[in-house]
């Protein structure tokens, strides 16, 4: 099982991790993983052992955190292997996916906390859209959305139509404000593809939170009809 989430270049963290049996589709109940089951490669290079100072915490069922320090994060992308290596097997591998951004080495470039830490959520990308990187872009375009207005919103420094132009482009409906926060949730959501049928509505299916599993992000309701499919944000 792989799970995907991102942070800011170069900065200590600290992230959560549930262990699930080997045996069972269950989180495991007792705390069986240690510091040594844990590899870590950046940038698809060999994997290594964890920094000395790095630290891993059981905190109930199935669930650990696992504090990073500086250095681990110096990639555009980090991952981090939890591997049972006894025979038999007691817990199931895992491995978490970590894209960086904020830098020039990082996965994206641009620094989307600059962005949540204000109020708003989107005020302070002003200033960068205008240095956004073809890479960005095609990034962006890489989730599968088309978005034909989209180097005509760059071109005005708007980030709140930016974010706009990303949801209209796609058709999904979107309930409450549009932020860059709520955008990103989304596409983390998305690659993580987490769904399942909606409990009392088999017509629908949710897509669940990245980090938590639980949140419902999006709902989709499929038709015999056109608009063959419909999806509405539920953040």
């Amino acid at each position: 099982m792989s799970k995907i989430q991102y942070f800011k270049y170069a900065t200590a963290i600290t992230v959560e991790i549930d262990i699930y049996d080997f045996w069972l589709p269950e989180l495991i109940t007792s705390d069986l993983v240690v510091k040594a089951d844990i590899q870590i490669s950046k940038d698809s290079a060999g994997s290594a052992a964890l920094h000395a100072n790095d630290t891993l915490t059981w905190i109930d069922r199935g669930r650990y955190t696992l504090t990073l320090q500086v250095a681990e994060l110096t990639a555009a992308t980090v991952t981090l292997s939890v591997i049972d290596a006894s025979d038999p097997k007691v817990f199931a591998d895992r491995k978490l996916i970590i894209h960086t951004f904020g830098h020039v080495s990082a996965h994206f470039v641009s620094d989307f906390s600059v962005a949540l830490a204000t109020a708003s959520g989107i005020v302070g990308l002003d200033s960068k859209v205008d240095t956004i990187t073809a890479y960005e872009v095609a990034v962006l375009e890489d989730t599968g959305t088309t978005i034909p207005s989209l180097i005509t919103t760059l071109s005005t420094h708007d980030a709140a139509a930016v974010v706009t132009a990303l949801f209209a482009a796609t058709g999904i409906t979107v309930e409450g404000t549009l932020t860059v926060q709520k955008m990103l949730k989304i596409l983390s959501a998305w690659i993580a593809g987490n769904w399942r049928d909606k409990p009392g509505d088999a017509t629908k299916q949710e897509l669940l939170d990245a980090d938590d599993a639980s949140t419902v992000i999006l709902e989709q309701a499929l038709k015999m009809s056109t608009p063959y499919r419909t999806i509405t944000v539920k953040i």
